[in-house]
């Protein structure tokens, strides 16, 4: 379940979102690993030992770089080995032996990340064997004398064989600087220098420090195939181009390479790959400005980026999430850490929504609610619209406005049901109104559409709707065909007419359908709320839901992966059921026979 990220359990689907949500927010990974059952009771053995852990192997490769490759790895598992070679504290297949410390250690260059209940006696072999080995040390207790010891071994090793780099550094290098009070290494990122030759380094904890490089030791991180990515490809190239020749260049020279990197390309859709494009390159601007590196980026680099974006007013900090998104992308792409997560990351977001809202109080200004559209409003414009009269052109666009707000609540606010809708996409048969699915998120990629479908008695006069508009619209184009105004492309929007000079409706225009039905009847928002196109889509959920409509069923009509946690934004759980609610959603319930009678 783990390695394929579902399960058929509802109680096991959300404990695994809240250990999803509980690995982002500290930038943990997790891989699974199958283990047979025979070897359980090992299994069972491992799955108790605590001690068996892994550095990030990027962490491994950097020590390899600064103080040479590693022969062997001493304390370590099948699971958990960073080297071919390594000693296990059991056996299994591929260990050399077991008991690390038993076996000599002179002759190789040991790679040692041990119990820390072992330290000690690692600190005790090294001094007396004079082994060569990189320890990793987790916790900092000076207090301890196996802590004592390493470092004094450690601090030889700095003092001796430590030297600084001969290439120069520039801004946004990642560099690593020794502190002599505790005597160890603190990475950070490379600012500017300023006049009086300090070098401002920003540490990813952090801390920000100016100091004079000259007279510190410190190291340049090494950054993965940092030759292969110049920033003028990435910054001027398109998005999609990029990432389809890293792909291709990464799969190597197999006669499959440009398939496969082409079927990764076809897997990004246009209109997220051009928002990704156009967020990915505002960050490369601030970083390029800042004289900070943005690939790989870090956690500091972002908290900086978002407070620039503070500053300049122009983004929410209820809408950061896609420029973060953008900016993970991009670096998983290039097989980089997303920058864009974790805790430091989650609070300076909520931190940004929270002086928004203060400066939006002292400044009193209030922003209205999009709250749900009640089917009782509905059910009224559901009534005029079947008794308006249709001899004007303004009445012939307020009929058209009245029926996308009854399409667009019984359909739950579906966006392929809205604007862009052609003729040949809603059917009405006698088996009722249906509808297929050509545009659905996350799922244009599959070629079998879904189709929705409202049986003909499910909900009442929705037919005899439809019939009137269609027939209004064709009665229209079909004069305006007599004057040779109209071409055949023209008419196959579901909702355009002759009169209308715009080929293709926005979100815009949605809302403009929907103040002008809800306008005739004389409805109009509470206090502090708003109708707004997602109004339909808020109000039949709610309503679906107060009926007692199945999760299951609302999650398929709204088009929500089954018992996803986004559905709840859009109900209001107080609610009471009426006989409007019943009117539209009761076809959807268990004890459904026939609609309610219409309206007197």
């Amino acid at each position: 379940m783990l390695s394929h990220s579902t399960s058929r359990n509802p109680e096991l689907m959300r404990r695994m979102r809240k250990l999803w949500l509980l690995l982002d927010l500290h930038g943990i990974e997790l891989q699974a690993r199958y283990i047979r059952s025979e070897a359980n009771e090992w299994a069972e053995h491992v799955d108790k030992d605590l001690d068996d852990l892994r550095i990030n192997k990027r962490w491994f490769k950097y020590a390899e770089e600064h103080w040479g490759e590693h022969s062997v790895d001493r304390f370590a598992s099948e699971i958990s080995a960073q080297l071919p070679r390594y000693y296990s504290a059991w056996h299994d297949p591929g260990c050399e032996g077991v008991d690390s410390l038993a076996y000599d250690w002179p002759g190789e260059h040991n790679w040692a990340n041990p119990p820390w209940g072992l330290l000690d006696e690692v600190a005790h072999k090294l001094r007396e064997e004079g082994a060569a080995a990189t320890v990793v040390v987790a916790p900092y207790w000076p207090g301890q004398s196996w802590f004592r010891e390493l470092e004094a071994l450690a601090a030889e090793v700095i003092d001796e064989e430590i030297n600084k780099p001969e290439e120069e550094v520039r801004p946004g290098c990642k560099i690593e600087v020794f502190w002599p009070e505790n005597r160890m290494w603190h990475p950070g990122i490379v600012g500017t220098t300023g006049e009086d030759g300090t070098t401002k380094i920003v540490y990813d904890d952090g801390d920000v420090e100016n100091v004079v490089l000259e007279e510190e030791k410190y190291g340049v991180f090494p950054s993965e195939n940092e030759e292969e990515q110049p920033q003028q490809q990435v910054t001027t190239t398109p998005w999609k181009t990029v990432l389809l020749r890293h792909w291709t260049e990464k799969l190597g020279g197999n006669q499959h390479s440009d398939t496969a990197a082409a079927m990764q390309a076809a897997a990004l859709e246009k209109s997220t790959a051009d928002n990704y494009e156009g967020h990915w390159k505002k960050f490369v601007k601030f970083c390029t400005e800042e004289n900070l590196r943005w690939l790989p980026a870090t956690a500091t680099t972002m908290q900086l980026y978002m407070a620039a974006l503070q500053k300049l007013g122009t983004v929410k900090g209820t809408s950061l999430q896609p420029y973060l998104s953008a900016i993970n992308c991009f670096h998983e792409d290039f097989d980089y850490q997303g920058p864009a997560k974790g805790r430091a990351v989650t609070r300076v977001v909520k931190g940004m929504t929270a002086m928004q809202t203060a400066a939006a109080e002292q400044q009193n200004i209030t922003e209205t609610v999009r709250i749900y559209l009640p089917a009782s409003a509905v059910r009224y414009v559901h009534k005029a619209a079947l008794q308006l009269p249709l001899a004007t052109e303004g009445q012939r666009r307020l009929l058209r406005a009245c029926v996308y707000v009854v399409v667009a609540f019984v359909t739950f606010g579906r966006t392929h049901i809205g604007t862009a809708i052609l003729r040949e996409s809603l059917l009405r048969d006698s088996n009722g109104l249906s509808t297929v699915l050509e545009k659905e998120k996350g799922k244009n990629y599959l070629l079998c559409k879904r189709r929705l479908c409202i049986p003909r008695k499910g909900v009442a006069e929705l037919r005899e709707l439809l019939e009137r508009w269609e027939q209004t619209r064709d009665e229209d184009w079909l004069q305006a065909a007599s004057t040779s105004t109209a071409k055949a492309a023209d008419t196959a929007s579901y909702r355009r007419l002759p009169c209308d000079k715009k080929k293709q409706f926005k979100n815009v225009d949605v809302n403009e359908w929907i103040a002008c039905a809800l306008g005739h009847i004389g409805c109009v928002p509470p206090e502090g709320g708003h109708y707004k196109a997602h109004s339909t889509r808020k109000g039949a959920t709610t309503c679906s839901r107060a009926v007692g409509v199945v999760m299951e069923k609302v999650c398929f009509f709204g088009g929500w992966v089954q018992l996803s946690s986004a559905v709840h934004a859009y109900i209001d759980p107080t609610v009471v059921a009426d006989a409007d609610m019943v009117y539209y959603f009761g076809w959807l319930t268990p004890g459904w026979q026939q609609a309610a009678a219409p309206m007197e």
